[in-house]
């Protein structure tokens, strides 16, 4: 198993490292993004059953990617009969394996929604419009939110018949007491913001009243003081001497973290910058995946430019993506 094998550099194919190279890289990443102990553990445990039944495929070989890992999660895992002790919890085994696609360039895995009633799988296509042409939210924001309202639809309308007037205060109060029972505070929140959203959906179309959705109960929040809405200009100062521009990673953070604080971008639209979107004659950054969906144009203040530039000229990686951060 730690044996290296060398294969074709063409196509798909690449030289891959042993089980112990990938192991030890994916331990340091693991560390790197501040997972516990024991998380880390938990999912090196599944990368090595991964890579050890990934060498006995036909992608054995090929460079890790989603195709291999779906197969994994949703054949081998169901009916695994591999030696020793390894972990079969979909969840933890599926959040390891998408840090193993982080690792890789990939993008992560997500759980597909089952399907439902016919005319509730029409409710969800039509909110989840809205959701992106009228409120601007991410492919992330809309996934969780079309789950859990398809969740709460199948679970109001058993009968497969859709009412709105069976959407009531008391319907929706019994909904989120029901996940409560198996979610954190936190994760309720995440539940009663779809639920509101839903609600505005419905008022939109004329359906119900705003009133509604003040009947939601809200999840209690336990947490200490708010952060502060500002670092005050000692505070900047300590958190830029964190960066190493010795390295490429310590380069790239850096313009990143520039991004986030000189123009007051959010964490998805540095993610998402394109190298056609900065205009190095007139000094500007266009936007055009911003949460009012509009394009913005903001100009490139002078250390941010530096940053950028220091790290695409000697830190970023040879890529045809045309992020500009990989």
């Amino acid at each position: 198993m730690t044996v290296s094998s060398k294969v074709s550099s063409f196509g798909n194919t690449y030289q891959f490292e042993t089980l112990d190279g990938f192991i030890q890289r994916f331990e340091v990443c693991l560390k790197k993004r501040g997972h516990t102990d024991f998380t880390i553990q938990a999912y090196l445990s599944s990368a090595k059953h991964f890579y050890s039944w990934w060498r006995t495929t036909p992608w054995n070989g090929k460079k890790i990617n989603k195709e291999p890992i779906q197969h994994f999660l949703e054949d081998h895992l169901f009916e695994c009969c591999c030696p020793g002790h390894v972990y079969k919890d979909l969840k933890t085994v599926r959040a390891a394996l998408n840090q193993v696609l982080l690792l890789e360039g990939c993008t992560r895995i997500r759980p597909e929604i089952g399907a439902a009633y016919p005319l509730i799988e029409t409710e969800i296509e039509l909110f989840d419009a809205y959701l992106e042409n009228i409120c601007g939210h991410s492919k992330a924001t809309r996934w969780y939110r079309r789950r859990i309202i398809k969740e709460f639809l199948t679970w109001l309308y058993s009968d497969q018949s859709i009412c709105v007037e069976r959407i009531t205060a008391d319907s929706l109060c019994r909904f989120v007491l029901k996940k409560s029972d198996s979610l954190r505070s936190s994760s309720i929140g995440v539940v009663v913001c779809a639920l509101r959203a839903y609600l505005k959906f419905l008022q939109l179309n004329g359906y119900v009243t705003p009133s509604l959705a003040a009947t939601i109960p809200k999840p209690p929040n336990f947490s200490g003081p708010n952060l502060p809405h500002a670092l005050t200009k000692e505070e900047l100062n300590r958190f830029w001497n964190v960066f190493d521009l010795e390295t490429p990673v310590g380069k790239r953070d850096y313009a990143m973290a520039r991004c986030l604080v000189d123009l007051g971008l959010r964490c998805h639209e540095v993610a998402d910058i394109q190298l056609e979107a900065i205009d190095w004659r007139d000094g500007v950054l266009h936007l055009s995946k911003t949460k009012s969906l509009r394009q913005e144009t903001l100009p490139i203040p002078e250390k941010m430019g530096r940053a950028l530039v220091a790290y695409l000229r000697y830190a970023r990686p040879r890529t045809r993506s045309r992020l500009v951060f990989v």
